[in-house]
């Protein structure tokens, strides 16, 4: 081709991160940014999270270091930070997860993406064997139906017993939904849209909740979710938009109560917190099929540090 070209040795950095002796905070909005927290935490240093997202570190040399080398490894950029937010506002110091997972792939490579590295995957019939326990585990992943029958009666008293310590569950679709109402964790109807509601729609994230930080006006669905019957605790953090929220794709209108229609105004995620302190996240998005929709990811793991056990605070100044 007639076409100058130009050998690259090395990509130029996209990463940055300021003069060393300040706090530095990072505003965790995609995956690189999860990938950083992440290797933080790997790396021993104490990360703390605002409510509104966005994570501060130490302005000692260990973490100094580090996140120079997450900024170099990831792209992501750090800011400068006096620490003075420590002293007025609420923050929760970050735990690197240990997370189980019930699903596919799709779990295991979006939660590799996202850099949690110590993962396993439960079943109800590994639960029950005892070949699986939970109890170093810091938070579950629902991503499929996880359910016990009359014969799996161990499997059904390993997962009440994690509960039990107050420990948080996030997850997807109706097999979260089923999972949140077998345990007494949060009522609530999930309706599934038809096999083909395949395609983009429109949402909008509470003002002041979860997702509303680095709000997203689109979703992917595969098929879609919503909720309905909602218990007491439970907090609507998105909504499917109202009137028509179809924006592209496919979506048969053949069964009554499952169309674009029924869809429309109704939660698309939805959070609570039950009496014994256990966190839940329900996703009716699909925010990980096939791995695709890498936008959405971000949402995982913000809902799995939230719904996951505390770590080490950041000492403030």
């Amino acid at each position: 081709l007639a076409v100058e070209l130009e050998d690259v040795a090395e990509a130029a950095p996209t990463g940055s991160v300021p003069t060393a002796g300040s706090y530095l905070e990072l505003a965790p909005s995609g995956v690189a940014e999860y990938q950083a927290v992440n290797a933080l935490l790997d790396a021993g240093v104490a990360v703390s999270a605002f409510d509104d997202g966005s994570v501060i570190v130490g302005s000692d040399a260990t973490s100094y270091a580090a996140a120079a080398a997450a900024a170099e490894e990831f792209g992501v950029a750090f800011t400068a930070s006096d620490g003075s937010r420590l002293t007025t506002e609420e923050s929760t110091g970050l735990d690197e997860l240990r997370v189980a997972y019930s699903g596919s792939q799709d779990e295991r490579v979006t939660l590799g993406k996202l850099g949690f590295d110590d993962i396993v995957q439960v079943t109800s019939a590994n639960l029950t064997s005892g070949q699986v326990q939970l109890d170093d585990v810091d938070v579950l992943w629902v991503g499929a139906n996880l359910a016990f029958n009359a014969s799996q009666a161990a499997g059904r008293t390993e997962v009440a017993a994690y509960l039990a310590t107050g420990k948080g569950v996030a997850g997807k679709g109706t097999a979260i939904a089923a999972f949140a109402n077998a345990f007494a964790l949060v009522t609530s109807t999930a309706t599934q849209g038809t096999s083909g509601s395949n395609g983009i729609v429109s949402v909008t994230d509470t003002e002041g909740g979860l997702l509303s930080t680095y709000a997203q006006d689109t979703a992917f669905v595969y098929p879609a979710v919503w909720f309905t019957g909602l218990g007491t605790n439970a907090v609507v953090e998105q909504q499917y938009a109202a009137g028509d929220p179809f924006v592209s794709g496919h979506w048969a209108s053949t069964q009554p109560g499952r169309t674009i229609a029924d869809a429309a105004g109704k939660p698309s995620v939805v959070s609570a917190e039950t009496a014994a302190g256990n966190r839940v996240l329900m996703f009716g998005t699909s925010v990980n099929f096939r791995t695709h929709p890498v936008g959405a990811f971000s949402q995982i793991a913000r809902g799995l540090f939230w719904a996951g056990t505390e770590g080490a605070e950041v000492p403030a100044p």
